[in-house]
C-alpha cells in the first residue's frame, strides 16, 4: 500500500496503548494474541503508514478477525473509535487487494432488488434440496458441507421465509387515529430470514395504535458490503434508503435489527454520500431508534393476555451500543403477563456471531458462543430473547450444539403473542 489517508492515521495515533482494549475483546480473550486485540491492529496501521508493513496476507486476515462489536470503542479512554478505524482500513486495503469474487457477487446481487427478491423467494421453496430439518424445530442444517457458503454439516442455519414479510403485511394503515406514524426499516433479515418477528414488530405497534409503513425502495442497509470496505455498493445501496425514508416525515423511523439501526444512525458517516443524500440523513439520523425503545418510551396497551413462560434475555452488542438499549427490552418483557424474566449471567457478552465473521472464522465464533450458550441453559430459562435477527442465528445453531431445548425468539415474537394467537 502506497498512501494510507491521513485520517486515517491520524486517527490511529490517538491510541495511547494502555491496553484497556484488550481485556473486553472476544477474540482476543480466546486467542491472547496481542496480533488480534484492537491496540495490535492500531499499531499495524501506523506500520503500514509507514511502509514497514504490507497490506495483504497476514494483515488483510488480522483486520477481518474482528467481530465490530465496539466493545473495545466503548472501553477506550482516549476515545479512538477502533470500530470505524478497522472498517476504513478494509476499505483502504480493500484498493489493493480486492474482495473474493463470491463475496463481490453477493454485494452485487444485492443492488438488483427484485431479483433478489424473487432469488430469496425461490431459497425458501427449494431449501430442502440442500438442507434438512435440524431437528429442534428451529431451523436446518446442510446435507453436505457447503465450504463456499462456510456451512459445515455441523451448522444449524434459519429456515428461509417461503412468504417474504411484504407478503406478510400488505399496506393497510386502518387506524382511524393513530397515535403517530412511524416508518419500519426490517432489513434483510427480517425480511426474508424470519418474516414471522418482522411481522410481529409491525403488528405490535399496530396493536398499540401506530401507524407503519414501509417504503417500497428501501432495500438493504448496505452494511454488509461497509464493512468489509466494499464502499461502492455500500453507498449505492445508502443512497436508496436515504432517499425512500427521506421522502416522507415521519414520527420515528423504527429498526429492530440493530445492526441496520447502526448504519442508519452512525455508520453511514464513513461512506462518501453525495451532498443531497448527506443532508437528508443527517436531518432523520437521530430519529431512527430500536423497536424496544421506542414501545417502551411510549408506553405499551395493557389488553394482553397471559402467556406462562421463563423467559431470559441476551443484550446484543449493537443494540447496547449504538441503539442504546438495555433497560428497555427487559421492560417490555416484565410488562408481559405470565413472563417471568431471569437475568443470565454476562447477559451483554458477545454471541460470537459479527456478520460474515462468524461465516469465515466459525471455529472461532463457536468457542465465544459456548460461553454465552452455558450461561443461558444455567438461566433455567425455556426461552431466550433478543432483539437482533443475526444473533437469533448464531444462539439457535449453540443451543442445538448443545442438545439445549429452549426457544429462540425475538422480543417483538413475545409481545406480539401476548396481544392474540402466536404467529407460528
Amino acid at each position: 500500500m502506497t498512501s494510507l489517508s491521513e485520517e486515517l492515521k491520524a486517527r490511529a495515533a490517538k491510541c495511547t496503548r494502555c491496553g484497556s482494549c484488550l481485556v473486553v475483546c472476544p477474540v482476543t480473550r480466546r486467542l491472547h494474541s496481542e496480533a488480534t486485540s484492537s491496540r495490535g491492529k492500531l499499531q499495524m496501521i501506523r506500520a503500514l503508514g509507514e511502509s514497514r508493513l504490507d497490506a495483504g496476507g497476514e494483515l488483510s486476515r488480522l483486520v477481518n478477525q474482528c467481530l465490530l462489536c465496539d466493545a473495545c470503542s466503548e472501553r477506550c479512554p482516549s476515545g479512538v473509535k477502533t470500530t470505524d478505524l478497522f472498517i476504513m482500513l478494509r476499505h483502504e486495503i480493500g484498493t489493493e487487494v480486492p474482495l473474493p469474487k463470491l463475496k463481490r457477487l453477493a454485494f452485487t446481487g444485492r443492488t438488483y432488488r427484485r431479483l433478489f427478491d424473487l432469488a430469496m423467494r425461490a431459497g425458501g421453496l427449494f431449501q430442502k434440496v440442500l438442507f434438512r430439518d435440524a431437528g429442534n424445530g428451529q431451523g436446518m442444517e446442510p446435507r453436505l458441507p457447503i465450504p463456499a457458503a462456510g456451512l459445515d454439516v455441523r451448522r444449524v442455519v434459519p429456515k428461509l421465509g417461503v412468504r417474504p414479510l411484504r407478503s406478510l403485511v400488505p399496506h393497510r394503515d386502518g387506524l382511524g387515529h393513530p397515535r403517530a406514524h412511524v416508518a419500519f426499516f426490517p432489513g434483510c433479515m427480517l425480511s426474508y430470514v424470519y418474516p414471522e418477528a418482522g411481522a410481529a414488530v409491525v403488528e405490535t405497534l399496530r396493536a398499540n395504535n401506530v401507524r407503519v409503513s414501509m417504503p417500497d425502495d428501501m432495500g438493504c442497509c448496505g452494511t454488509p458490503m461497509l464493512v468489509n470496505g466494499d464502499f461502492d455498493t455500500a453507498t449505492l445501496l445508502a443512497e436508496r434508503v436515504i432517499k425512500a425514508l427521506g421522502e416522507r416525515k415521519y414520527d420515528a423511523i423504527i429498526t429492530a435489527c440493530p445492526t441496520c439501526g447502526s448504519a442508519l444512525r452512525e455508520r453511514y458517516e464513513l461512506l462518501p454520500l453525495s451532498s443531497e443524500a448527506r443532508r437528508t440523513w443527517e436531518g432523520f439520523r437521530d430519529n431512527v431508534i430500536d423497536f424496544s425503545r421506542y414501545l417502551a418510551e411510549t408506553g405499551l396497551h395493557r389488553n394482553m393476555v397471559a402467556r406462562e413462560r421463563t423467559v431470559t434475555y441476551h443484550d446484543s452488542c449493537h443494540m447496547v451500543r449504538s441503539m442504546k438499549a438495555k433497560a428497555e427490552p427487559r421492560e417490555l418483557l416484565a410488562e408481559l403477563p405470565g413472563v417471568e424474566l431471569v437475568e443470565m449471567r454476562d447477559a451483554g457478552s458477545c454471541c460470537g456471531c459479527g456478520g460474515t465473521f462468524s461465516v469465515e472464522n466459525y471455529e472461532l465464533s463457536r468457542r465465544i458462543n459456548d460461553d454465552k450458550i452455558r450461561n443461558i441453559i444455567d438461566s433455567g430459562a425455556s426461552t431466550v430473547a433478543m432483539g437482533c435477527p443475526a444473533c437469533m442465528m448464531h444462539i439457535a445453531d449453540g443451543l442445538a450444539r448443545h442438545g439445549a431445548a429452549i426457544r429462540v425468539v425475538h422480543t417483538a415474537q413475545l409481545l406480539a403473542e401476548a396481544y392474540g394467537p402466536p404467529l407460528r
